[in-house]
């Protein structure tokens, strides 16, 4: 089966979209795994830091403390307004070791087991359906501050948005598929009425049809504007052969009729 040129177009159209909208989806997701973890390493650092700066290993537990020369001038009246060390911050969670041996805070249950101590390194722990990464600072000499993320829920989270795009990709290609063909349909309109104004011509022999001209002024405009001055050139052309046609049959109908006359009235003496 021929297709029409149109036809072409709007296939190739759509199925370069859905290729590329395809592609798109597997480069985000061949690349979202690397992401998740940059960006977890870096959430996991940057609160950790963040946490570590005031923290302080009192006798009474940790705390946050803001100015050391408070504290060591009036301890016992100061530490009422210390804040309180947080375990849980920015979906981060911390634990307190002191000579190698958990202090402070409780490690999630389903980490039964957990890596040395390795100060500034990041740690994986992968477990079946879940996924940690650990952070070691220093806190004084004896306390290292553990930092604890699960990471799971933010693959989970990119992968949702990833499954979320390939059920809504056909949609789009649809979407697209059919603004494609009213973009064409609208731009072969004019071609459509050129067709029709020539076989018009062709069968009514009337050169005095003219294609309909569109307000943009595009290149189907300039076709069809340049067709009707065609059909204007063609129309007075044919007007000059009538034209023409008329004038000779009148002047030679006289001479003729005489002539003719004048062989009847010689046939009329011959016989």
């Amino acid at each position: 089966m021929k297709l029409s040129i149109k036809t072409k177009i709007i296939i190739w159209f759509t199925v370069f979209f859905a290729l590329m909208t395809f592609a798109i989806i597997l480069f985000l997701n061949s690349i979202s795994g690397t992401v998740v973890l940059s960006e977890v390493e870096e959430n996991i650092r940057e609160v950790t830091a963040e946490t570590v700066q005031y923290l302080m290993i009192l006798p009474e537990g940790p705390f946050y403390v803001y100015d050391i020369e408070d504290l060591e001038e009036d301890e016992e009246d100061y530490l009422e307004e210390l804040e309180p060390f947080q375990y849980y911050v920015d979906n981060v969670a911390f634990v307190i070791y002191e000579n190698g041996d958990l202090a402070y805070g409780q490690l999630p249950s389903r980490l039964t087991e957990v890596p040395d101590i390795a100060i500034q390194s990041i740690e994986y722990v992968p477990l079946e359906t879940e996924k940690f990464i650990i952070y070691d600072v220093s806190i004084d000499s004896t306390h290292v501050l553990r930092a604890i993320q699960n990471i799971t829920t933010s693959e989970n989270a990119v992968s949702g948005v990833i499954n979320q795009l390939l059920l809504i990709t056909p949609l789009i290609i649809l979407i697209a598929g059919l603004g494609g063909y009213l973009i064409m349909k609208t731009s072969f309109g004019p071609i459509k009425k050129l067709y029709e104004t020539a076989e018009g011509i062709k069968n009514q022999q009337d050169y005095s049809m003219r294609v309909p001209v569109r307000k943009t002024k595009d290149e189907i405009y300039h076709l069809a504007d340049m067709m009707n001055q065609m059909l204007e050139s063609i129309e007075v052309s044919f007007e000059r052969e009538k034209q023409f046609t008329s004038n000779i049959s009148h002047e030679l109908r006289t001479p003729l009729s005489v002539l003719r006359a004048q062989l009847e009235y010689l046939e009329t003496k011959l016989s």
